[in-house]
């Protein structure tokens, strides 16, 4: 008679843990059941770049942010000064590179949908904004990722004006945006830029 209280609370321990454990189990089920393509994770644009402009299908719904698993998040474009070779002090030459992959799923936060990529366009601008000449202006069709490496002559009108410290790369990703399985796709676009700093001429140093 004397052991049933000490069963009682080993019952209760014992349903205790296993109702502990079978939790996380039980949401990783109700997960998988209840997923939704058109409400599920984004990729975040690399650093220093922000979203300029897409379509909303609505009121914002919040859908987490989030690198998918088994990913790198792709690097922040690059630029880099070089020794010239032109003896003109207004011409330097510059190096950059760009990576940006999985198009379809670098999308804003606050709207629901999927978005299928069937074109890029990616412009590299030598200053700040999209009043600089263009260094580069390239078109993939049928892609879903873009990786670009170049070097090109930038100028300067004279002594007294500075290189452009700062460079502007626009991606602008095309293609069919569904709101949800029970709606037709339609054309939309997304576009994102990032700022670049120019980083100046390395130079050695004798020992």
């Amino acid at each position: 008679m004397t052991t049933r209280p000490a069963l009682t609370a080993q019952t209760l321990a014992l349903a205790t843990l296993l109702a502990a454990s079978l939790q996380p189990a039980l949401a990783q089920r109700a997960s998988a059941v209840t997923y939704d393509p058109y409400n599920a994770q984004v990729d975040p644009l690399p650093s220093g770049c922000t979203f300029i402009a897409h379509r909303r299908d609505g009121p914002p719904r919040t859908r987490p942010v989030a690198v998918q698993l088994g990913r790198f998040p792709d690097p922040a474009p690059t630029a880099q000064a070089l020794p010239r070779i032109d003896p003109s002090p207004l011409v330097r030459p510059v190096v950059y590179t760009y990576t940006f992959s999985n198009l379809g799923l670098k999308i804003p936060n606050d709207i629901a949908g999927v978005f299928v990529v069937s074109s890029v366009r990616t412009t590299v601008y030598m200053g700040p904004t999209t009043a600089y000449p263009v260094a580069s202006d390239r078109v993939i069709n049928g892609v879903n990722g873009v990786s670009w490496s170049s070097s090109v002559n930038e100028t300067r009108a004279s002594l007294s004006v500075p290189f452009n410290s700062t460079w502007l790369v626009r991606n602008v990703s095309t293609g069919s945006w569904q709101n949800d399985a029970a709606t037709p796709g339609y054309t939309t676009w997304v576009g994102f830029d990032c700022t670049v700093t120019v980083r100046p001429i390395v130079t050695t140093v004798a020992q």
